[in-house]
Order: structure tokens, then sequence, then C-alpha cells
């Protein structure tokens, strides 16, 4: 059977961005360009940096390199409350889920981020 993940993260309303283990962009899908501005030209084969807040930097460089020896996320893979910037300089609210990539010994080889706008939804009556 072929492989069409790439293909079929570009239909995808999601942003969803890979990462290898030491935190380099792997794929960048068109959602991400829509929602954050940046192209997949500019951001494979580089970091998350220049998405990330300047404030929140240091904390997610220590968070991902953690999650990645340990083989473990801190959050458990649940969505979470996320600032990024986008291209234009903008700080955006996001919902953000990570989950990581492992070989079948268990051991991470990088990491899958899926993101979209946080916004308020009325409950389910």
């Amino acid at each position: 059977m072929e492989d069409n993940s790439q293909e079929a993260l570009e239909f995808m309303s999601d942003a969803v961005v890979t990462l290898d283990a030491t935190g380099k962009i792997s794929s960048w899908n068109a959602a991400a360009q829509t929602l954050l501005g940046y192209t997949a030209e500019n951001m494979v084969g580089g970091s998350m940096v220049p998405v990330i807040p300047e404030e929140f930097r240091a904390r997610h460089v220590a968070g991902f390199h953690a999650a990645i020896d340990s083989g473990t996320l801190k959050h458990g893979g649940r969505a979470g409350h996320v600032k990024a910037t986008t291209a234009d300089g903008r700080l955006i609210d996001l919902a953000m889920t990570l989950g990581l990539l492992k070989h079948p010994d268990g051991a991470a080889f990088g990491a899958v981020a899926v993101l979209r706008p946080l916004v308020e939804v009325e409950p389910f009556a």
C-alpha cells in the first residue's frame, strides 16, 4: 500500500506540524500556513521558534526535549491553550494537541502538533 500520509495532511482543516527529535520541522500543512501565515518553504527544516512568543520559548524547548527524552507527555496528549505569533506579528490563541512519534521499542523519534483556533463554544444542550 502506498503511503499518502503527507497528501492526507493537506486536506485537513487543522494545522498539522511534524517535528523530528531535534525539534526541526519535517512537515507543515496548508492549514498551518493559513492559520499562522508562514509557508512550508520557510518553515520546513527550521524550528518552531518564530511561532512561539519569546516569553514561552525556553519553556517550550525544555518541555519538547523532556518529552522526546522520556517518551512521555506532561499533559498526556490532551489539548491545551497556547499562544502563537503569526507571520505578520499578531499574537493568537490556539488549542494544541501534541503527540509523540515512536519506534516500536517506545523510543520517541519526533512529534506531531495539531493546532486550531481557540474559540468559545456553547455546551451541548
